[in-house]
Order: C-alpha cells, then sequence, then structure tokens
C-alpha cells in the first residue's frame, strides 16, 4: 500500500556489458495483487565526456509524434504531429538547448529509437527498447550545483537522458497502451544501449 498502490511489487533490475559494446537494462516485476507498473531509468549520456557539452552532438528519433501536455506537463491524450515541428528527428540534426518531451516511437524493436552521434569523438549511441514511448530529457537543473568526477561542475548540457516507458498518465487516458499489470503476471522492460565507431 505504498502511496496507495496494492499489493507488493518485486522488481529486478539487471545491467549486462556485452562484448557487442552494449548496455542491456533489463526489468522485470510481478505483484501479489493487481497494480499499475511503468518504469524507466533516468541515466546521462555525453559522447563527448562527462567534462564536454552536447553542443555539436545529433540526434535522431525513429518517431512521427510527441505526447502533447497540459501545463504541468501531464500527458493530455493527444498527440502532437511532428512534421515541420522542432523536434521532429526523423532526419539527424544538433541536439537543442533543453528538451523534456515524450516520443511515440514507430513500431520496430529492430529500429534504434534514438541515434546519438558525435563527430568529435568518433562515437554514436544507439538505443533499442520494448517499450512504446521515449521520454528525452536535455537541459537538466544542474546549474554548476553538481561537482563531478575530476572537480567537474556539471550544468544544463551536460548530459541526455534517453527514458524508455510507457506512455505517462497512461491509468487516466483509456486509449493509451496500458500500463495494467494483474497479479501473478510478469512485467518485461527491456533496453539496450550501444555504442559504434562511426
Amino acid at each position: 500500500m505504498e502511496e496507495n498502490y496494492p499489493g507488493e511489487l518485486l522488481t529486478d533490475v539487471t545491467y549486462t556489458l556485452t562484448e557487442a559494446n552494449e548496455i542491456e537494462v533489463f526489468m522485470r516485476s510481478s505483484s501479489s495483487k493487481d497494480t499499475i507498473v511503468n518504469l524507466t531509468q533516468h541515466s546521462y549520456f555525453n559522447l563527448d565526456g562527462h567534462d564536454s557539452d552536447l553542443r555539436n552532438q545529433t540526434l535522431k528519433i525513429n518517431s512521427n509524434q510527441l505526447l502533447e501536455t497540459d501545463e504541468d506537463n501531464l500527458p493530455t491524450g493527444k498527440f502532437t504531429d511532428l512534421a515541420n515541428h522542432p523536434f521532429d528527428f526523423c532526419e539527424t540534426k544538433i541536439i537543442p538547448d533543453s528538451m523534456d518531451d515524450t516520443f511515440v516511437l514507430n513500431d520496430s524493436t529492430e529500429v534504434p529509437a534514438a541515434i546519438l552521434r558525435s563527430e568529435k569523438s568518433g562515437l554514436s549511441l544507439s538505443v533499442f527498447t520494448n517499450q512504446h514511448g521515449l521520454h528525452v530529457y536535455i537541459g537538466g537543473n544542474c546549474f554548476g550545483q553538481i561537482q563531478g568526477n575530476e572537480n567537474v561542475n556539471y550544468h544544463s548540457k551536460s548530459g541526455i537522458c534517453f527514458e524508455t516507458e510507457h506512455f505517462q498518465n497512461a491509468p487516466n487516458i483509456p486509449h493509451f497502451p496500458s500500463t495494467f499489470l494483474k497479479k501473478d503476471e510478469i512485467y518485461i522492460h527491456k533496453t539496450t544501449f550501444k555504442i559504434d565507431l562511426i
């Protein structure tokens, strides 16, 4: 009954480093009662190193729609078409200064949900997932207040997050994919971050 969720939710999260330069994140949950589950992870990436910024890195996202949100950043149930939109990343382009949006992924687990690239480092990061949405977060609330490795002061463009997930607010929006987990059923969430040379 923590936060009024029914039952006991058991979750295992496994991070695996593969021989193919991948970080696999595997989440598995089960519940003793019917409940709601929508998990994600919030790792920051920067292909030019943690003491650099994202300024010249590029992004491609396999999506034609965003979730429309209200003034509290909650999805309304409507979708925003990305044609001629500043956040249309169907073609590769430079990362913006700020982003806190959920992209509706096109149906294909074989195609990367997103690709981050850096010509400076010569690296690319491809994101694969079995989830419906990709929340991309840039422009955090660091503003020089968080000190990292080697006394580096992290700032709003120190990293980018790729939060693979079901759509937020799904329990209140019937046409969204369900986040309902029945008693004794298994929730499976898989995301792979693959690093390659350009």
